[in-house]
């Protein structure tokens, strides 16, 4: 998958190159002024220039001045630009590979931009920490920072840069094999920029979205997607998109058997390659030519392409490897600018040295690729001695090995990121504790179907009342937990920052939120999802409670009766009744109720001994039977109860089930 990320810095780097040469006076003036300048705020920004601007030539120095910058503003105290150049710091050390380093100075900036609420700094900053992640192939990691960055950036207003990190949410979904997550993000981007006419950034959205739509064997979308990716490419003369492209056209066209249409793209793709040095590319593309000549019986070309791509596979010049030798061409081309800048430092005769070994190092890695193409030479020669059935017999060979190892990979991938998102979704959860400081007599039975789940439950004590939320959204697992995810955010703002307090009118704002999320502003698809909940607001002290519930009741338990509190027949999200305002209803309590709010996955889980629903009936009297129990009593008999109902059958749905003893 083409990181939408990566090129945008490639693109950045190469518009730098030119950007300071043309302002290579302005550059000089600064560094001749701030030798004299007074150590004062204006010197902070000064150097904070200058070391971001040399970076494109030099890193090194450009750090240099940055650090300068750092210390002058901790010396200073100057705490309302530190945030901006701790990102400086950390963007230089992410261009030199140091991440560990980086994300120590993220954190840094960070923590200051939230101290004085400096959004478009914290969305940079979160941005910045996204992608050393995504580097590091840390995804879980990755997802939190470009979420961070998306509130962040919501709140600055700043448009174009919520699509980037929802594009860059997409990559890393790609990563980690989520698709769905991943088509759903990249189609939000993908919409935006083709509504803006911004075709420099939607070629990397057509890309994104072909190389998932042909994982998802939905070969017209993937070929359609290719062939527009090359047509902007070509028309806006983006070489560095084109092979990828290019790939993907003829991988299209190989999963159609198209095999001889497809060779002349792969060998396009391979030649624009080689020139790039991308060596995953390299890779790629001879594998598929040796498959494609394989599959049209041309042995002795499919064995050639075999053997290069065996060069490619062991070569010691990995991504990384290639990037440093692409940065020390670029300082060669720049020498005489990079000695006028050396004159200017304190630190010329350490500047040198590096060079020195910088160009060592370059002609080992010269060498070292030149004795590797010899060998290589040299084994296809042996090698064309053998027959070409055993030559068509290591070619399958080595493919059911690929695939192998790629899937072993990817369920890993898979298991990994599923259990990191539990952990993830039971923090965003409210915690016992803090309802316990409210409500001294309740429980929580939380049981998801899966890994994840798509019931949730919440609280805060607000405006001298105490809310509690149970709610079941879309689906269950990974999906449901998003959706999950989406309302808790939505409810915390609804009630903290708009400081709306009424159930029914929480649950009227909330449900325009939920809309217009999941169905942004010329988006291709209408989504249905959302949620049925019930969300109630208590006043202990007045023994008084107002409610708002959406296609979902629940019970209050009295003196041995058992009174239900009724739902509007409609959900939270898109629905034919979506303009009609929720009801609010309100019940006066009586010491020794018992309130029971629940989702509907207690009721519908199968068992007994004829594989039956458990259903509402049953439940009810479940609960009317076992009101004078403590809660934490009815809790452990709820669980026993629905287990040994299930038997060995498999649960069906999330189940939530809170209880509150007035």
């Amino acid at each position: 998958m083409v990181n939408y990320f990566r090129y945008t810095i490639l693109l950045l780097l190469l518009a730098g190159f030119f950007v300071v040469r043309a302002q290579n006076h302005n550059i000089d003036s600064l560094i001749e002024l701030v030798k004299t300048a007074p150590d004062d705020t204006n010197k902070v920004k000064m150097l904070n220039n200058i070391g971001w601007d040399i970076s494109y030539e030099n890193l090194e120095i450009g750090l240099d001045y940055a650090m300068q910058g750092y210390n002058l503003t901790k010396k200073l105290h100057y705490d309302r630009y530190y945030s901006s150049i701790c990102g400086t710091v950390a963007a230089i050390l992410a261009d030199q590979g140091q991440y560990d380093n980086a994300i120590r100075y993220y954190h840094e900036g960070i923590n200051k931009a939230l101290k004085y609420h400096n959004y478009e700094d914290l969305g940079d900053l979160h941005t910045g920490m996204a992608s050393m992640y995504q580097k590091r192939e840390e995804f879980r990691q990755s997802l939190a920072e470009n979420l961070a960055a998306l509130e962040a950036f919501r709140k600055s207003s700043r448009e174009t840069a919520i699509y980037a990190v929802y594009n860059n949410m997409g990559s890393v979904y790609e990563q980690m094999n989520k698709l769905d997550s991943a088509l759903y993000y990249l189609n939000i981007c993908y919409d935006y920029n083709l509504k803006k006419g911004r075709e420099g950034k939607l070629v990397y959205n057509c890309i994104n979205l072909a190389d998932i739509y042909y994982a998802q064997k939905n070969l017209p979308k993937a070929m359609a997607l290719s062939e527009q990716a090359v047509e902007i490419g070509r028309r806006l003369k983006i070489s560095y998109v084109l092979a990828p492209a290019l790939m993907q056209k003829a991988q299209c066209m190989a999963a159609e058997k198209k095999y001889q249409e497809a060779i002349p793209y792969f060998e396009e793709a391979l030649s624009m390659s080689k020139t790039s040095g991308e060596i995953d590319m390299l890779k790629n593309a001879t594998w598929h030519l040796s498959d494609s000549y394989r599959n049209i019986s041309n042995y002795e070309k499919a064995y050639e392409y075999l053997q290069e791509y065996e060069v490619y596979k062991d070569s010691m010049f990995n991504i990384e490897n290639n990037k440093q030798i692409r940065l020390m061409e670029a300082k060669f081309e720049n020498g005489k600018k990079q000695k006028e800048i050396e004159l200017l430092h304190e630190k010329t005769k350490a500047q040198e040295l590096k060079s020195e070994k910088n160009r060592l190092f370059l002609s080992i890695a010269i060498i070292s690729v030149v004795g590797l193409l010899i060998i290589a030479f040299v084994l296809y020669s042996r090698n064309l001695l053998r027959k070409k059935a055993n030559a068509k017999l290591e070619i399958v060979n080595r493919e059911i090995q690929l695939q192998k190892e790629l899937v072993e990979h990817k369920n890993k991938e898979i298991t990994d990121s599923i259990y990191y998102a539990k952990r993830i979704q039971k923090a965003l959860l409210t915690s016992d504790n803090y309802i316990r400081r409210h409500l001294p007599e309740f429980f929580v039975t939380y049981m998801p179907k899966d890994i994840v789940s798509g019931d949730f439950y919440w609280a805060i004590h607000a405006n001298s009342r105490f809310y509690i939320m149970a709610a079941d959204c879309t689906g269950h697992g990974v999906p449901g937990a998003m959706m999950s995810m989406l309302c808790i955010n939505f409810l915390n703002e609804i009630i903290t920052e708009r400081h709306i307090t009424e159930p029914e009118a929480i649950l009227n704002q909330l449900r325009k939120d939920v809309i217009r999320a999941l169905n942004p502003e010329d988006s291709t698809e209408e989504s249905q999802d959302g949620m049925d909940c019930t969300l109630i607001a208590m006043d202990l002290t007045r023994k008084h409670l107002d409610y708002s519930a959406a296609n979902n009741s629940f019970y209050i338990l009295r003196n041995g009766n058992i009174i239900v509190c009724r739902a509007d027949k409609m959900p939270v999200g898109k629905s034919p009744r979506e303009h009609e305002p929720f009801k609010q209803y309100e019940q006066t309590l009586e010491p020794g109720d018992f309130i029971i709010m629940l989702t509907d996955g207690y009721a519908d889980q199968f068992g007994g001994t004829h594989g039956k629903k458990f259903k509402y009936k049953q439940l009810e009297e479940l609960l009317i039977s076992h009101a004078h129990l403590a809660p934490a009593e009815l809790k452990a008999l709820l669980e026993s109860t629905i287990t040994s109902w299930r038997g060995n059958l498999e649960q069906v749905d999330d189940i939530t089930v809170i209880g509150i003893k007035v």
